[in-house]
This record gives structure tokens, sequence and C-alpha cells, in this order.
């Protein structure tokens, strides 16, 4: 008995530091060393929405912008952000509580704890996500493995714009439709709390709204999700608290609009001005053209969520069984459309969307979890072991991409313009992705990049650092064959160098506190 337990205490010890070393290799460091985002970007828009919040208390972005008020939304001498504001609003808490650190916490001139917390809030929220979406599991499949839903939903890339690109939406997009998810199938059961669900409901749709203007399909959920579900009919527009609650947000996402935009609107094409969603109609006149798109979604090299985001792809093909069995069934056929309408979008742009993978698609990973939970449950089990583990290895090698992503020629999106998979031109693109990935397994620069620019590599070079000089270490390095010759490498290592260790220590407790979190995900019982 205790030779049993000290084996059970060795297995639980190399675990939880295989966890932690994972986690310390996933946090990116090298957009985080940084004391501000800065003009112009998407992930420059999402953190000012942050910050004018969070530090001025209002909605005038000149203390943002600066000299660089026409580059981004610019009308009617009105200058704003393109992104949208939701995100902000989600990040907001974490920014206030950096930019008091900074008050009260001399770091130096490289980074500050405003940017850092604010980098962490995306991943506080991925791990809300997993919380909930393992409540969901407990009320479909409760027997089915936690590790194993957490491993699918990390498989779908969403790790990325947590751990590394932590300024963009998909995260708060994930979050919010995992929430409406939640209370969507809650509401539909519990009939004491059921005007509290729906106030919760009325809430996140909300902020799902505010994130991302053009996901329309969150107004679906609450009608199809139950009953493809559990058979619960449930339709929350029917209620009045609901309707109220809708109505009260409605007016408040206007009259925030009106003070970020000058305009009462809810119009993306307002904002952008792109003129791709004008030029859209050949999406139904050049159907072969339209076909192709959604076969290189699923399948090219470049990014094909077959390889690269698995559970969409499962997802995806459930709805489409689903409608072959039910084809008359609403809702199975609002189902179809909440995945048409986000996957149309990435066959309108005709791109992946100039960053790691199919973006767009991210904020359909909850519904397809669920999907397939549902799915998995009710098929025979050799038919179970054979998904389940297709599924499991294809989410694994999906999850490690994300490290191994930018680390080598063929991983990286290029600068200058390129033929997508689309068959556009146009720049950050990368047809060969799928190939450059496996060459990059065998890559030592690659491990050296992965290891440099995660947090593990921080405290590791932080250390080394305060016993040798960096410039013996460097040469050191390059005596292995190592490429040491980037600047941008030499220049991290530097500011791992004058980093001090009150922000190595603050920092490493958020690390301990996610940590914490996924263990308890991990060893909380099925």
């Amino acid at each position: 008995m205790t030779n049993y337990l000290n084996k059970k205490y060795i297995y639980n010890f190399l675990r939880s530091i295989l966890l932690l070393f994972i986690i310390l290799l996933l946090i990116k460091v090298d957009f985080r060393l940084e004391p501000e985002v800065y003009c112009c970007s998407d992930d420059f828009d999402y953190f000012s929405h942050a910050e004018t919040i969070a530090v001025d208390f209002d909605f005038n972005y000149d203390n943002q912008l600066g000299d660089y008020k026409y580059e981004r939304f610019y009308k009617n001498n009105k200058s704003a952000p393109l992104g949208f504001v939701g995100s902000g609003l989600l990040a907001a808490p974490f920014l206030f509580i950096g930019n008091l650190l900074d008050k009260f916490v001399d770091t130096n001139q490289f980074v500050s704890f405003k940017l850092f917390l604010y980098s962490f809030s995306s991943i506080f929220y991925l791990l809300f996500s997993i919380h909930y979406l393992l409540k969901i599991k407990n009320i479909i499949y409760p027997t089915f493995k936690n590790i194993h839903l957490i491993i699918l939903f990390l498989g779908s890339g969403i790790s990325y714009y947590a751990f590394e690109r932590f300024s963009m939406t998909h995260v708060y997009e994930v979050f919010t439709v995992t929430m409406i998810s939640y209370f969507s199938i809650k509401g539909a059961a519990d009939k004491d709390g059921k005007n509290k669900n729906l106030i919760y409901l009325s809430l996140f749709t909300f902020l799902s709204l505010n994130v991302r203007w053009v996901n329309y399909f969150i107004f679906l959920i609450p009608i199809f999700l139950p009953q493809i579900i559990n058979k619960e009919k449930f339709n929350p527009y029917k209620y009045k608290i609901y309707n109220f609650f809708n109505l009260f947000f409605l007016i408040l996402t206007l009259f925030i609009n009106s003070r970020i935009y000058g305009k009462v609107t809810l119009n993306p094409n307002y904002v952008y001005s792109s003129g791709v969603l004008d030029n859209s109609l050949w999406i139904f006149t050049d159907i072969a053209k339209t076909v192709k798109s959604f076969f290189i979604i699923l399948f090219s090299q470049e990014f094909g969520i077959f390889y690269f985001s698995p559970i969409l792809f499962l997802g995806l093909i459930i709805s489409i069984i689903l409608f072959f069995n039910s084809p008359k069934n609403i809702p199975v056929i609002l189902c179809n459309l909440s995945f048409f309408q986000i996957f149309i979008i990435v066959v309108i742009w005709q791109s992946t969307a100039a960053s790691y993978g199919y973006r767009y698609l991210l904020c359909l990973t909850p519904i397809a979890l669920i999907l397939f939970l549902d799915f998995y449950k009710k098929l025979n089990l050799n038919f179970k072991n054979i998904i389940l583990n297709f599924a499991l290895i294809i989410s694994v090698f999906s999850f490690f991409s994300t490290l191994f992503f930018e680390t080598t020629y063929l991983t990286q999106l290029s600068i200058d313009e390129q033929i997508n998979s689309f068959g556009t031109l146009g720049k950050y693109t990368q047809p060969q992705y799928l190939k450059g990935y496996i060459y990059s397994l065998a890559s030592l620069n690659a491990y050296l990049k992965i290891f440099t620019t995660s947090f593990l590599g921080l405290v590791f070079f932080n250390i080394i650092f305060n016993i040798i000089s960096p410039e013996i270490f460097f040469n050191f390095l390059s005596s292995l064959g190592l490429n040491m010759q980037n600047d941008k490498t030499v220049s991290l290592l530097s500011k791992y160098e004058s980093i001090n260790e009150i922000f190595i220590i603050l920092s490493l407790f958020f690390v301990f506190l996610i940590f914490k979190a996924i263990t308890k995900f991990i060893n909380l019982k099925n």
C-alpha cells in the first residue's frame, strides 16, 4: 500500500512539473515586455479601449492615438480605434490593477505592470471559459474526462490568442459565447432560477455583441442549443425580463458607440469602411469558388482546420450530419446557419486574417465542443474510441503548432505580398504552414526561439545573467551553432538582464494561479 502511494505521489509530482513547464513555455514575453501596445494595429485598438476605460475613465482617445489620430477611425472630427469596445470592457479591470501597481512598484523602462496585467486578462478569461465548459460537460456527459475536454478546447488554436497575441478579441469571443451557451442550457433546465439565468444571458449577449459586432449567431444560440442538447424547448425572447434587459443593454451599447465613434451605430462598415462586404455577392453567383473556398478552409496546408482546429472541423461535420438526419428541424437549421454565417465571412475575406489559424472561426469553438460532447455520448463504444483518439491526437498536434508558429522560415507569415491558399495576393500569409511546422520539429533554432521568448526563458536568462555576462553566454551559444545574430533575440535577452526581481516574483505569482486553476480543472471529479 505504501509503495502504491509513493508511486502515485511521484506520478502526480512529475505531472505537475510537466504542466508547469508547459505553462511557462506557453506564456510568451516578447510582446509583454513593453511599456504599452504601440499604434497602429488591431492589438493597439483593443488595448486603447481598455486603457481609456481603466485609466482615463472616458471614451476620449486623444491620449492613446496622439499624433496617429488619422491612422485608425476618423470621421466628422472624431478619432477612435477601429476595433470594437467589448474586449476592452472585459480587460479593463486587469489593466486598472496593473496601472496601480506601476505607481507603487518600480520596474524599469522596458516593462509595465499595466501592460503585463492586461496581457494576463486573456489567460484568465481562457480559464473562465474552460471552467464553464466543464460545467456544461457535467450537464451533457458527466463521465467525459476533464483532461480530454481541455485538450480538445486548447487544440482549437485559441491558446495562441491567450498566451501570445493577447490583445486580440478571440479569447473574449470564446468566453462570451461559452457563457451564452451555459446560461442558455441552464436557463432551459433550471425552472426555479430562470429570471437570474435570463439576466445573465442578456448580459453576456451584450458583452459578446460588443466584442465583435458581426457575430450575429449569438442571438440564435439560446433557441437552438438547448433543444439540440437536452430537447428542452427554450425561447428567452418570450420572457419580459429578458427583453427588458436586452433593450437596456442595446441602449447602453448605442450610447457607448456614440461616445466612441460620434454616431449611434452598430454598422461595422461605418467603422471599417473596407468595402469587402459590399462586393460579396459572388459567393452566391460563383458557387464553384465558394465550395472550393470551404475545402481550402478545411484541408489546406495554410491552417486547414482539419489539422489545426480539429474540434471546429468535427463541430461543422456534426452540424451537417444533424441537418441531413433532420432537415426540417428548426433548431438544427439555426445551428447550421450559425456555422455558415461565420464560415462565409472567411470565404468572403479569402484570407486567414493575417495571424495564426482561421481566427474568425474561433468564436464557434464552444458550440463545436458542445455538439461534439452530445454527439459523442450517443456513439457505440468502438466508434467512440476511434473518434476520440483521432480528435485528441490531432488536437495535441494542433496545440503544439502554436508554439512553433513563426519560429522558422516556413512557419513565418510573409512580410511581402504573396499568393495565399485562396489564390489571393496579400501580406501575412504562409501557404506551406503544415509542411513548415513539421520541418520545424527538427530545427534546433525553433526550440531556441520557443525557449527564449517564453516566461521560462525570462526566468532562466535572468538568473544566468546575474552569474555571467550576456556576451560570454552569447558566444557560448554561437559556438554550438545556434543563430545569435538576430537583433530581436539579442534585444530581448538584454531586457531579461535588466528586469528586477520584484517584477519576476509578482509575475510568477500569476503563473502559479494559472497552474493551480488548470490543476484543479484536471483533478475535478468527472
